[in-house]
């Protein structure tokens, strides 16, 4: 096993392991995102700046806290249109067809399928 084997053994190992990922799309600052806690919540921050370490940013929760997060743990906050309120309809209720006639249903196996007292 000579070093290029090896440094070529790398190689392949580092692209089969990046195959799936992809690269997270930049922030801007004052942007409006949600952050991981500690205790594994999402909570509402803002970009205050871009921090010096790569992929990194300084965020302002909205409890004052000032946090360095890795883009990993930020996610932007999805522009949310406000819904128009629905008009309330008049539910209309389902009468059974005179003059059809209602067949039972029979499985694979030839058993008759009797539906619940509630359905009927």
């Amino acid at each position: 096993m000579d070093k290029e084997h090896i440094q070529n053994q790398l190689a392949s190992n580092q692209t089969y392991y990046n195959r799936q990922s992809r690269p997270l799309p930049e922030l801007f600052v004052g942007q409006q995102v949600h952050t991981r806690m500690p205790k594994k919540t999402w909570t509402p921050a803002q970009i205050v700046n871009k921090a010096a370490t790569p992929r990194s940013y300084i965020i302002a929760t909205d409890t004052g806290q000032s946090l360095r997060r890795n883009r990993v743990h930020i996610r932007p906050t999805p522009d949310v249109q406000p819904m128009q309120p629905v008009q309330p309809t008049t539910p209309t209720t389902t009468q059974p067809i005179q003059g059809v006639k209602q067949t039972t249903t029979t499985t694979r196996s030839g058993r008759a399928v009797q539906k619940p007292a509630r359905y009927r």
